[in-house]
């Protein structure tokens, strides 16, 4: 190993034009694709099934590979004798944990959101589903986040001093040089991730099922992540290939632009792609759908395999408070039935506190995403205070209004519970059932009101 960096020459060996060229399209082709991707993340971020993925996050991401593969294209593009030694460490020292940490953190997110899911239709107020909420807000996530750069920042001012002192060779110049004892510092590093993206794998596997085939996608992206860095950390260590390939033919570099590409398209450009593709049938009657669903929810034994489909396919529409979580939906649809047969009104204004704090405060532990709260909300708190100030009773239907507008969200999960394989078992067995529930509805047993239950 060279110890000094006063010539080119004694560095390394000058990378060949086709090697110069290659880099200018890839990198070239790399940036349009990325401004693309983020463009139409932002564009489709309210759209299934890109946002169950959180679209913030993946933006992150697709920036964050972007910039780390541009400094390591213009290192070789510029010359890697005169690159910046200390821009050239740098790459090394962030370049894991800004392409791997958004994707370990949305691994992360991903187990949690699941569990609290399962949480919700179990007790709400269980201590381990309030964690569970503080770990998947905003604040937590962006404070981590920039925990992380920061010891990395701290290891990356450290490890240059160190490795100035052992290999003679200041890290800090801005002249070009090599990795030397850097090396091992990074392998430490990539060992690290590595070891983390195999145990959140391994945990996706073992604990979380989805309807979105999202637990399929972070198992093939942390695996393709896997063999490629164990290729590239291999590649670096092999003389032969050094002297044959990484200055004429093919840099390692590539092995990792080539796990970027595939990363970013699987788990960015596969959900955009997706997003457009019709989950229902416009022309369908959607009338119709409403009987089956509120059918479903009529019965116990459907009820609950559709409440199982929706804890499996959680949907939040933001890493803050303001989560649209489809199982609670379904939680909110019971004990909305459990009301309307209360005997009295103690009983009912009592249960209306209980869920306006459960479902409809800003500080509900599963807040319903209501849009216009004051709207909807104010005439059942209305009819609860009216009670308790003045004895008005309450009527068995003030959380009709609710119930609609939950019923209405349902429609989304609802679509595509009727696309999974087991659909038309399921609908065969509830034809006669849809027969019972309209021969309930037009006795007048059940709690919705007529707009709530269209007839064809």
């Amino acid at each position: 190993m060279n110890t000094t960096n006063s010539t080119s020459t004694a560095l390394f060996p000058p990378d060949s034009d086709g090697v110069k060229v290659a880099m200018w399209t890839t990198m070239f082709l790399f940036i349009a694709y990325s401004v693309a991707l983020v463009v139409m993340l932002f564009i489709r971020r309210n759209h299934q099934p890109v946002r169950v993925r959180v679209p913030a996050l993946l933006i992150v991401h697709v920036c964050n590979v972007c910039f780390m593969l541009i400094l390591t294209h213009v290192r070789i593009i510029a010359g890697r004798e005169i690159f910046p030694c200390f821009i050239y460490t740098f790459t090394y020292y962030f370049a894991i944990p800004e392409i791997s940490f958004p994707h370990l953190l949305r691994m992360f997110r991903f187990i949690l959101v699941f569990k609290l899911s399962k949480q919700i239709t179990q007790d709400a107020y269980q201590t381990t589903a309030k964690v569970f909420r503080a770990l998947l807000t905003r604040r937590f996530l962006l404070l981590l986040i920039a925990l992380v750069a920061l010891l990395h920042l701290v290891l990356w001012i450290a490890c240059m001093g160190i490795v100035t002192a052992i290999d003679k060779v200041n890290q800090f110049s801005v002249q070009g040089c090599r990795l030397g004892s850097n090396s091992y510092f990074v392998l430490s590093i990539v060992v690290v991730y590595l070891l983390l993206l195999l145990i959140m794998i391994i945990a996706i596997i073992t604990q979380v099922k989805d309807t979105w085939n999202i637990r399929l996608e972070v198992i093939v992206v942390g695996t393709m992540w896997l063999i490629s860095c164990v290729i590239f950390c291999v590649l670096n260590f092999l003389p032969s290939y050094i002297s044959c390939c990484e200055f004429t033919a093919f840099p390692a570099g590539y092995v990792i632009l080539i796990a970027a590409f595939l990363d970013t398209f699987i788990t960015c450009a596969l959900p955009v792609i997706l997003s457009f593709r019709r989950t229902r049938n416009p022309d369908q009657n959607q009338v119709a759908d409403r009987e089956v669903l509120f059918v479903i929810l009529n019965n116990d034994k459907y009820r609950e395999q559709f409440k199982g489909f929706a804890v499996k396919s959680f949907c939040p529409e933001s890493i803050s408070k303001n989560f649209k979580y489809l199982s609670p939906l379904v939680v909110f649809w019971e004990e909305a039935q459990i009301f309307a047969k209360l005997a009295n009104d103690d009983d009912r204004e009592t249960m209306i506190r209980e869920m306006y704090d459960k479902f409809l405060s800003n500080e509900a532990p599963i807040e319903l995403n209501l849009g216009d709260k004051t709207k909807i909300v104010s005439p059942v708190m209305n009819a609860a205070n009216e009670y308790r100030e003045k004895g008005v009773p309450i009527p068995t239907t003030i959380l009709d209004a609710l119930v609609i507008h939950v019923c209405e969200d349902m429609m989304d999960v609802f679509c595509r519970y009727q696309l999974q394989s087991g659909w038309a078992l399921i609908e065969k067995e509830i034809f006669d059932a849809k027969k019972e529930f309209e021969l309930m509805t037009q006795a007048g047993m059940l709690s919705l009101t007529d707009e709530s239950t269209p007839r064809t």
